[in-house]
């Protein structure tokens, strides 16, 4: 499935009564500009049987940088089966899911500072790094932009 149908399928499941879908509509141009940047459509997610995703806490000797909560995605089931910890641990799977869904999901993640997309199948590197702060910048501009200027007689 390529990007714009991703971003179709989203749009299209939105629940009705939430709002979401013209909001959808609005912010698709940032999401399928980040995912545009990446080199696969679908990435897999290291998840708990009821779809928690695994998380990592990355963190510097240096006291003076924060640490960061990532979530890792493989470019491969392979990749992401040989990540699981310890190998071959049962309460984890390796799910895929298309990267448009991936850059939505983690508006939501308050938990979670970013994604880290690992782009070649058996390397670490190179990968691509989406901010989740950096993501909900994004989205206000493009609303911001689409909304207009505001009116001096409001």
């Amino acid at each position: 499935m390529d990007l714009n149908q991703q971003m179709q399928r989203l749009i299209d499941e939105a629940p009705s009564e939430s709002g979401l879908t013209p909001l959808l509509q609005v912010i698709a141009p940032v999401f399928l500009g980040l995912a545009s940047h990446l080199r696969h459509s679908q990435y897999y997610i290291i998840q708990t049987f009821d779809q928690a995703w695994q998380t990592t806490t990355l963190a510097l000797t240096d006291s003076s940088v924060p640490s960061r909560t990532v979530v890792y995605a493989y470019p491969t089931l392979a990749d992401a089966n040989a990540a699981v910890p310890p190998p071959g641990d049962p309460t984890l799977v390796a799910l895929p899911l298309p990267v448009v869904d991936l850059i939505f999901q983690l508006l939501a993640l308050e938990t979670v500072d970013s994604l880290v997309f690992l782009e070649t199948p058996g390397s670490p590197q190179p990968a691509v790094e989406i901010d989740r702060h950096t993501l909900r910048g994004l989205v206000q501009q493009q609303l911001r932009q689409l909304a207009g200027p505001p009116s001096a007689y409001a």
